[in-house]
């Protein structure tokens, strides 16, 4: 372990012993300097030594705890574990799992890119995901507190995850604003992006040259400037979205997760019906096989691309929804016994599942819709060299990929084309809604634990954010608004995050301790981690993102810091990247220090005690109880194990 931990570990073991003060139940051994708990009712005996075995016999005797549920007091939980599970499920799958990994898959490789993206979810998101999950329930804890109590110098990890959540939230409802928008605008037959406008019988140009769904995304919906430069003007109808966006999230989160947990089994299920509908709708469509064969196409030159293995390593990280400190918050509320191990395991497989399966879908109906195009143009006569795989090459990523090319899909529907788009943005909006729902979660239990709104009832707490978050998202209901929004998620979430999870895993793996980790897991869960489990998160997983980072910042330094700019007269297509301006690299040198400078902030403050703070009071964990339940003795490690731990 580096001096500096062990310099941390000392301090704060050294305040835990001087804030314990015994009282007639409590004697203190003066060998161990660590209180003793007397008593049968005494629950939290977090520094206690081992049980030995006749105190566990008699504690069998004495109450049947092998069938009683070990509860804490006065703790909201879920009303079940299906519950708990559905919303990791919704957090964790998002967005993304639709419109960036069919894009990645078939831009990196095709079928190839499985291969380094099941490498990092082994070495980068089980661990990772495990870890949140395991630490967020032994410590009973939000984001802010739970790391505080690993030690007081680590207050600006869970301070970074509240900021980080704050402004992902502000931005990321824009976006499902924007399928809100669509949604209602489904309604109407024909599909108001099926055509071009005309005036007099006369095709807009603009709208000829670019295609319906294009014209309508660019220059209906958002009414996007040319440039970030331009003068912006302000687009009522986004701004209304968002705002009727945010009602809903407050609606299904002013009761906290007793009303979230309700919408959960919707959010979570829903989109999952509707891709199967998709699913069998896509493959009873001609030449859809064509789409899926060009996906996962292999091209094995791709993995001896250091960036290849970059975006799968992103793709698993942000997927996974990790680091916001909503997994923490929804895993502390889980019963102390839950074998949260498993939960991590199950939902990370689920969510990478999810992915590939939208993949499959989204590409049926695309193989289609490129043969359909690839037909007119050998049946039209002129002069062009007609190549499928080029009609199939112009996917795009992200918003693209939603609101242009597979709206433009749905066009070929016929008659139930508006039904489809019914059903693609209400499975849209409910993916949207799901990691919303965890990512405000973590910034209300945030904000209990800081007590800025103490004395204040939950459901004005709740008012109150998303009003502040309702007024910070105006900025993306202007006509550049786009444009900032691409700025924010670049610096507010994806270097951020990887930040704040480098330093999750140092302040588990060498300040809290694996081996006090793993025993508490075995104390929770009834089982061990994987020692491979705790090689991640000791060695491998720091490592690995301690190399994404030098590499995305290379990267960015390289190739500059730009964003994707309108431009019809661009030689590929509508957009053309452009470099920020200075303004825009002071926002996001701004963004990036704004979110992760508290790490750093906080650990100075504490660490040299340059101001006072409140010392964390021990957590729940009733050991006694949880080793006699599990039958959990005192653990001998091997060779490996002493190596590795």
């Amino acid at each position: 372990m580096p001096n500096v931990f062990q310099s941390i570990a000392a301090d704060y073991f050294e305040m835990e012993y001087k804030k314990v003060t015994p009282d007639e139940n409590t004697t203190t051994s003066f060998d161990s300097r660590l209180p003793v708990y007397n008593g049968e009712d005494a629950s939290i005996a977090n520094f206690s030594p081992s049980p030995t075995t006749d105190d566990v016999s008699g504690l069998l005797k004495k109450k049947n705890v092998e069938k009683e549920a070990v509860v804490e007091p006065s703790r909201q939980q879920w009303d079940n574990k299906v519950q708990y599970i559905l919303a990791c499920v919704a957090f964790a799958v998002g967005l993304g799992n639709l419109w960036r990994f069919p894009f990645l898959c078939q831009k990196n490789g095709g079928g190839v890119f499985l291969v380094p993206y099941g490498i990092m979810l082994l070495i980068e998101g089980i661990p990772l995901f495990a870890l949140e999950l395991a630490i967020g329930q032994r410590l009973r804890k939000g984001p802010l507190h739970i790391w505080a109590e690993i030690n007081p110098c680590l207050y600006g990890i869970g301070v970074s995850s509240f900021v980080v959540s704050f402004l992902c939230g502000c931005y990321y409802n824009t976006v499902v604003s924007w399928c809100l928008y669509y949604f209602f605008k489904s309604f109407k037959y024909p599909l108001p992006w099926s055509s071009c406008p005309s005036n007099n019988e006369t095709v807009t140009p603009s709208c000829q040259s670019q295609g319906p769904t294009t014209y309508f995304w660019y220059r209906k919906t958002l009414e996007i400037s040319p440039s970030i430069d331009a003068t912006p003007g302000f687009v009522w109808h986004i701004a209304l979205s968002i705002l009727v966006a945010w009602i809903i999230v407050f609606l299904s989160m002013v009761k906290g997760i007793k009303s979230s947990g309700k919408v959960i089994y919707f959010t979570a299920l829903f989109p999952y019906v509707v891709l199967i509908i998709f699913f069998f709708r896509g493959i009873t469509l001609p030449h859809f096989y064509e789409g899926i064969i060009y996906m996962f196409k292999p091209d094995f030159s791709k993995l001896w691309d250091p960036e290849v293995w970059l975006e799968a390593a992103t793709q698993i990280f942000f997927s996974l929804s990790l680091s916001f400190g909503g997994l923490i918050a929804m895993s502390s509320y889980m019963p102390i016994e839950n074998n949260c191990y498993r939960d991590a395991i199950v939902v990370a497989i689920i969510n990478c599942s999810t992915s590939l399966f939208a993949g499959i879908v989204v590409f049926s109906v695309l193989g289609h819709m490129a043969h359909t195009k690839y037909t007119a143009c050998t049946e039209s006569g002129l002069n062009e060299t007609c190549v499928l795989e080029d009609f199939l090459k112009n996917t795009v990523s992200g918003t693209g990929m939603a609101f242009i090319t597979f709206t433009e899909a749905i066009n070929n529907f016929g008659t139930f084309s508006p039904l489809f788009s019914i059903l693609f943005f209400s499975m849209l909006m409910s993916l949207g809604f799901g990691s919303m729902f965890g990512t405000l979660q973590g910034v209300l239990t945030s904000l209990s634990e800081m007590q800025m709104l103490s004395g204040i009832r939950r459901e004005i707490c709740t008012g109150m954010t998303c009003l502040i978050s309702f007024v910070v998202a105006m900025i993306f209901a202007t006509t550049s608004g786009e444009y900032i929004l691409q700025i924010f998620d670049e610096f507010s979430a994806t270097i951020p995050l990887l930040i704040i999870a480098f330093f999750e895993c140092i302040a588990v793996a060498h300040v809290y301790g694996t081996k006090k980790f793993c025993d508490d897991i075995h104390m929770m869960c009834g089982e061990r981690p994987n020692l491979f489990i705790v090689l991640c998160w000791k060695y491998i997983s720091p490592i690995a993102m301690l190399i994404i980072f030098i590499s995305y910042t290379f990267l960015l330094c390289q190739h500059g810091v730009s964003y994707t700019m309108y431009n019809p007269l661009a030689k590929d297509g509508v957009t053309e990247k452009a470099l920020l301006p200075a303004w825009g690299h002071i926002l996001a040198v701004c963004l990036t220090l704004t979110c992760t400078g508290s790490i750093p902030l906080f650990f100075v403050l504490r660490y040299f005690k340059l101001v006072a703070y409140e010392p964390e009071k021990p957590s729940y964990f009733p050991e006694t109880e949880l080793r006699a339940k599990f039958a959990v003795d005192e653990h001998e490690p091997n060779i490996l194990e002493r190596m590795i731990i």
